[in-house]
Protein backbone atom coordinates (compact mmCIF):
# COMPACT_ATOMS: atom_id res chain seq x y z
CA UNK A 1 0.00 0.00 0.00
CA UNK A 2 1.48 3.54 -0.75
CA UNK A 3 0.38 6.57 1.06
CA UNK A 4 -2.50 7.47 -0.89
CA UNK A 5 -3.87 4.21 -0.03
CA UNK A 6 -3.32 4.46 3.60
CA UNK A 7 -4.51 7.84 3.19
CA UNK A 8 -8.18 7.01 1.56
CA UNK A 9 -8.40 3.81 4.26
CA UNK A 10 -7.86 5.96 7.47
CA UNK A 11 -10.46 8.76 6.13
CA UNK A 12 -13.46 6.12 4.93
CA UNK A 13 -12.54 4.58 8.46
CA UNK A 14 -13.14 8.41 10.13
CA UNK A 15 -16.27 9.07 8.21
CA UNK A 16 -17.43 5.53 9.15
CA UNK A 17 -16.88 5.94 12.94
CA UNK A 18 -18.20 9.26 13.12
CA UNK A 19 -21.50 8.62 11.10
CA UNK A 20 -22.08 5.23 13.17
CA UNK A 21 -20.71 7.45 16.57
CA UNK A 22 -18.54 5.03 17.29
CA UNK A 23 -15.24 6.76 17.08
CA UNK A 24 -14.65 6.93 21.19
CA UNK A 25 -13.75 9.25 24.01
CA UNK A 26 -11.92 12.10 22.24
CA UNK A 27 -9.73 11.91 25.37
CA UNK A 28 -8.18 8.80 24.07
CA UNK A 29 -4.73 8.37 23.09
CA UNK A 30 -6.25 6.95 19.61
CA UNK A 31 -9.92 6.76 18.03
CA UNK A 32 -11.37 4.00 16.89
CA UNK A 33 -10.77 4.71 13.71
CA UNK A 34 -6.92 4.67 13.96
CA UNK A 35 -7.43 1.22 15.77
CA UNK A 36 -9.35 0.23 13.31
CA UNK A 37 -6.76 1.30 10.40
CA UNK A 38 -4.10 -0.91 12.21
CA UNK A 39 -6.10 -4.05 11.99
CA UNK A 40 -6.60 -3.59 8.70
CA UNK A 41 -3.19 -3.44 7.51
CA UNK A 42 -2.08 -5.92 9.20
CA UNK A 43 -4.65 -8.18 7.27
CA UNK A 44 -3.23 -5.97 3.98
CA UNK A 45 0.61 -5.85 4.83
CA UNK A 46 1.81 -8.29 7.33
CA UNK A 47 -0.74 -11.16 7.24
CA UNK A 48 -2.53 -10.42 10.61
CA UNK A 49 0.47 -9.42 12.64
CA UNK A 50 -0.67 -6.77 14.72
CA UNK A 51 2.74 -6.05 16.27
CA UNK A 52 4.25 -5.29 12.73
CA UNK A 53 1.67 -2.93 11.78
CA UNK A 54 1.76 -0.82 15.09
CA UNK A 55 5.61 -0.38 14.09
CA UNK A 56 5.04 0.31 10.54
CA UNK A 57 2.41 3.41 11.45
CA UNK A 58 4.34 4.85 13.91
CA UNK A 59 7.49 4.88 12.31
CA UNK A 60 5.52 6.96 9.40
CA UNK A 61 3.59 8.88 11.67
CA UNK A 62 0.44 8.13 10.91
CA UNK A 63 -0.42 7.15 13.87
CA UNK A 64 2.99 8.59 16.62
CA UNK A 65 0.67 8.01 19.83
CA UNK A 66 0.54 4.35 19.57
CA UNK A 67 -0.95 2.05 22.27
CA UNK A 68 0.75 -0.69 23.75
CA UNK A 69 0.11 -3.82 22.54
CA UNK A 70 -2.20 -5.04 25.77
CA UNK A 71 -4.08 -1.75 25.58
CA UNK A 72 -4.45 -1.92 21.27
CA UNK A 73 -5.67 -5.56 22.04
CA UNK A 74 -8.58 -4.50 25.02
CA UNK A 75 -9.58 -1.42 22.06
CA UNK A 76 -9.58 -3.40 19.41
CA UNK A 77 -11.82 -6.34 21.12
CA UNK A 78 -14.05 -3.61 22.41
CA UNK A 79 -15.18 -2.31 19.20
CA UNK A 80 -18.94 -4.27 18.93
CA UNK A 81 -19.15 -7.17 16.69
CA UNK A 82 -21.81 -5.48 14.79
CA UNK A 83 -19.81 -2.78 13.54
CA UNK A 84 -17.63 -4.74 11.54
CA UNK A 85 -20.57 -6.01 9.28
CA UNK A 86 -21.47 -2.62 8.67
CA UNK A 87 -18.10 -1.52 7.92
CA UNK A 88 -17.90 -4.41 4.95
CA UNK A 89 -21.04 -2.86 3.69
CA UNK A 90 -19.59 0.60 3.43
CA UNK A 91 -16.74 -0.70 1.17
CA UNK A 92 -19.12 -2.04 -1.83
CA UNK A 93 -21.65 -0.86 -3.79
CA UNK A 94 -25.37 -1.99 -4.88
CA UNK A 95 -25.23 -4.25 -7.68
CA UNK A 96 -28.29 -6.42 -9.10
CA UNK A 97 -26.36 -9.82 -9.04
CA UNK A 98 -24.79 -11.25 -6.17
CA UNK A 99 -23.12 -14.80 -5.25
CA UNK A 100 -22.43 -17.00 -2.15
CA UNK A 101 -20.34 -19.39 -1.31
CA UNK A 102 -18.41 -20.48 1.64
CA UNK A 103 -14.70 -22.04 2.52
CA UNK A 104 -13.27 -24.22 5.32
CA UNK A 105 -10.86 -22.38 8.22
CA UNK A 106 -8.74 -25.24 9.67
CA UNK A 107 -7.44 -24.62 13.10
CA UNK A 108 -5.82 -28.22 13.04
CA UNK A 109 -6.41 -31.95 11.12
CA UNK A 110 -8.77 -34.09 13.12
CA UNK A 111 -5.12 -36.18 13.97
CA UNK A 112 -3.86 -33.29 16.20
CA UNK A 113 -7.05 -32.42 17.70
CA UNK A 114 -6.05 -33.54 21.13
CA UNK A 115 -3.09 -30.63 21.30
CA UNK A 116 -5.36 -27.79 20.18
CA UNK A 117 -7.03 -25.49 22.77
CA UNK A 118 -9.54 -23.70 20.48
CA UNK A 119 -12.47 -25.50 18.27
CA UNK A 120 -12.22 -29.15 19.27
CA UNK A 121 -15.94 -30.27 19.72
CA UNK A 122 -17.87 -31.67 17.57
CA UNK A 123 -19.55 -28.86 16.38
CA UNK A 124 -16.68 -27.67 14.84
CA UNK A 125 -15.25 -30.54 13.03
CA UNK A 126 -15.70 -30.50 9.66
CA UNK A 127 -14.85 -31.74 5.78
CA UNK A 128 -12.71 -29.96 3.56
CA UNK A 129 -13.68 -31.49 -0.19
CA UNK A 130 -10.94 -29.62 -1.74
CA UNK A 131 -8.44 -31.27 0.40
CA UNK A 132 -10.22 -34.74 1.18
CA UNK A 133 -9.64 -34.30 5.11
CA UNK A 134 -11.15 -33.74 8.04
CA UNK A 135 -10.58 -31.28 10.49
CA UNK A 136 -11.46 -29.13 13.44
CA UNK A 137 -12.13 -25.08 12.59
CA UNK A 138 -14.42 -22.68 11.22
CA UNK A 139 -16.20 -22.19 7.78
CA UNK A 140 -16.43 -18.37 6.36
CA UNK A 141 -19.92 -17.29 4.64
CA UNK A 142 -19.81 -14.97 1.82
CA UNK A 143 -21.71 -12.97 -0.32
CA UNK A 144 -19.79 -11.23 -2.83
CA UNK A 145 -21.03 -8.63 -6.01
CA UNK A 146 -20.41 -9.12 -9.22
CA UNK A 147 -17.34 -7.27 -8.83
CA UNK A 148 -15.96 -9.46 -6.03
CA UNK A 149 -16.84 -7.31 -3.29
CA UNK A 150 -17.46 -8.92 -0.04
CA UNK A 151 -21.20 -7.59 1.04
CA UNK A 152 -22.26 -10.05 3.85
CA UNK A 153 -20.32 -12.53 5.53
CA UNK A 154 -20.62 -14.81 8.78
CA UNK A 155 -18.38 -16.94 10.51
CA UNK A 156 -19.72 -20.68 11.50
CA UNK A 157 -18.43 -23.97 13.07
CA UNK A 158 -17.15 -26.41 10.75
CA UNK A 159 -20.07 -28.74 10.88
CA UNK A 160 -22.29 -25.91 9.48
CA UNK A 161 -24.07 -26.58 6.21
CA UNK A 162 -24.29 -23.48 3.71
CA UNK A 163 -27.81 -23.36 3.18
CA UNK A 164 -28.45 -23.35 7.10
CA UNK A 165 -25.73 -20.36 7.24
CA UNK A 166 -27.80 -18.61 4.48
CA UNK A 167 -31.02 -18.55 6.55
CA UNK A 168 -29.23 -16.47 9.16
CA UNK A 169 -27.11 -14.47 7.14
CA UNK A 170 -27.92 -10.26 6.53
CA UNK A 171 -28.50 -9.68 3.30
CA UNK A 172 -28.35 -5.72 2.37
CA UNK A 173 -29.16 -6.38 -1.11
CA UNK A 174 -31.63 -4.01 -3.48
CA UNK A 175 -34.51 -5.62 -4.39
CA UNK A 176 -34.91 -7.59 -7.47
CA UNK A 177 -31.07 -8.82 -6.90
CA UNK A 178 -29.75 -12.56 -7.08
CA UNK A 179 -28.05 -14.38 -5.54
CA UNK A 180 -26.18 -17.31 -7.58
CA UNK A 181 -24.83 -20.41 -5.28
CA UNK A 182 -24.24 -23.80 -5.92
CA UNK A 183 -26.08 -27.38 -4.97
CA UNK A 184 -25.98 -26.97 -1.24
CA UNK A 185 -28.23 -23.88 -1.24
CA UNK A 186 -31.05 -25.71 -3.11
CA UNK A 187 -34.34 -25.53 -1.30
CA UNK A 188 -37.50 -24.74 -2.81
CA UNK A 189 -39.42 -22.92 0.21
CA UNK A 190 -36.53 -20.65 1.22
CA UNK A 191 -36.72 -19.81 -2.58
CA UNK A 192 -39.88 -18.86 -2.71
CA UNK A 193 -40.09 -17.22 0.94
CA UNK A 194 -37.20 -14.95 0.03
CA UNK A 195 -38.57 -13.97 -3.71
CA UNK A 196 -41.86 -13.03 -1.24
CA UNK A 197 -40.33 -11.42 1.13
CA UNK A 198 -37.81 -9.36 0.14
CA UNK A 199 -38.02 -9.57 -3.63
CA UNK A 200 -34.69 -11.21 -3.83
CA UNK A 201 -34.07 -14.22 -6.24
CA UNK A 202 -32.11 -17.31 -4.84
CA UNK A 203 -30.69 -18.73 -8.16
CA UNK A 204 -29.08 -22.15 -6.76
CA UNK A 205 -27.64 -25.12 -9.71
CA UNK A 206 -29.76 -27.46 -9.69
CA UNK A 207 -29.43 -31.61 -9.87
CA UNK A 208 -29.94 -33.48 -13.17
CA UNK A 209 -33.17 -34.84 -11.60
CA UNK A 210 -34.11 -31.41 -10.46
CA UNK A 211 -38.21 -30.76 -10.90
CA UNK A 212 -37.05 -27.25 -10.86
CA UNK A 213 -34.70 -26.73 -13.74
CA UNK A 214 -33.28 -23.77 -14.34
CA UNK A 215 -33.23 -22.54 -18.72
CA UNK A 216 -30.31 -23.00 -20.08
CA UNK A 217 -29.21 -19.27 -20.18
CA UNK A 218 -29.51 -19.07 -16.54
CA UNK A 219 -27.21 -21.77 -15.35
CA UNK A 220 -24.76 -20.39 -17.96
CA UNK A 221 -25.01 -16.91 -16.42
CA UNK A 222 -24.66 -18.86 -13.06
CA UNK A 223 -21.68 -20.90 -14.09
CA UNK A 224 -19.88 -17.68 -15.48
CA UNK A 225 -20.47 -15.13 -12.03
CA UNK A 226 -19.51 -17.91 -9.48
CA UNK A 227 -15.91 -17.77 -10.49
CA UNK A 228 -15.87 -14.20 -9.12
CA UNK A 229 -16.53 -15.61 -5.60
CA UNK A 230 -13.89 -17.99 -6.07
CA UNK A 231 -11.87 -15.51 -7.14
CA UNK A 232 -13.06 -13.46 -3.73
CA UNK A 233 -11.96 -16.53 -1.70
CA UNK A 234 -8.94 -17.12 -2.85
CA UNK A 235 -7.76 -13.36 -2.27
CA UNK A 236 -8.96 -13.28 0.96
CA UNK A 237 -6.68 -17.12 1.52
CA UNK A 238 -3.98 -15.49 0.13
CA UNK A 239 -3.95 -12.77 2.71
CA UNK A 240 -4.29 -15.35 5.86
CA UNK A 241 -0.52 -16.90 7.05
CA UNK A 242 -0.40 -20.70 7.21
CA UNK A 243 -1.48 -20.86 10.80
CA UNK A 244 -3.26 -18.61 12.31
CA UNK A 245 -1.91 -17.12 15.64
CA UNK A 246 -4.59 -16.67 18.57
CA UNK A 247 -4.78 -17.67 22.37
CA UNK A 248 -8.67 -17.33 22.65
CA UNK A 249 -11.60 -18.62 20.18
CA UNK A 250 -12.67 -14.50 20.04
CA UNK A 251 -9.42 -13.71 18.89
CA UNK A 252 -9.19 -15.97 16.34
CA UNK A 253 -12.80 -15.34 14.83
CA UNK A 254 -11.63 -11.45 14.82
CA UNK A 255 -8.96 -12.17 12.79
CA UNK A 256 -10.88 -13.70 10.30
CA UNK A 257 -12.94 -11.02 10.27
CA UNK A 258 -10.02 -8.60 9.66
CA UNK A 259 -8.70 -10.33 6.70
CA UNK A 260 -12.37 -10.64 4.93
CA UNK A 261 -12.31 -6.32 5.56
CA UNK A 262 -8.94 -5.79 4.45
CA UNK A 263 -9.81 -7.83 1.12
CA UNK A 264 -12.99 -5.77 1.38
CA UNK A 265 -11.22 -2.47 1.92
CA UNK A 266 -8.87 -2.66 -1.73
CA UNK A 267 -12.01 -1.62 -3.63
CA UNK A 268 -11.20 2.22 -1.97
CA UNK A 269 -7.87 2.31 -4.44
CA UNK A 270 -9.49 1.07 -7.55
Amino acid sequence: MDDYEIIALFCHLDDFCQAHSCNGDRRQIMTNSEIILVALLASRMFSGNLSHARRFLKNKNYCPSMLSVSRFNRRLHQIDEGIWLELTKSFSSSHKEYMVDSFPIPVCRLARGYRSHLFVSEEFRGYNASHKIWYFGLKVHLIVTAQGEPVSFIISPACEHDLTALKIMEMPLPQGAKIYGDKAYTDYGFEEELQEKKGITLVAQRKKNSKRPHPEHVEKRRSKVRKMVETTISGIVRMMPRWIQAVTEKGFELKLTLFVLGFASRQLAS
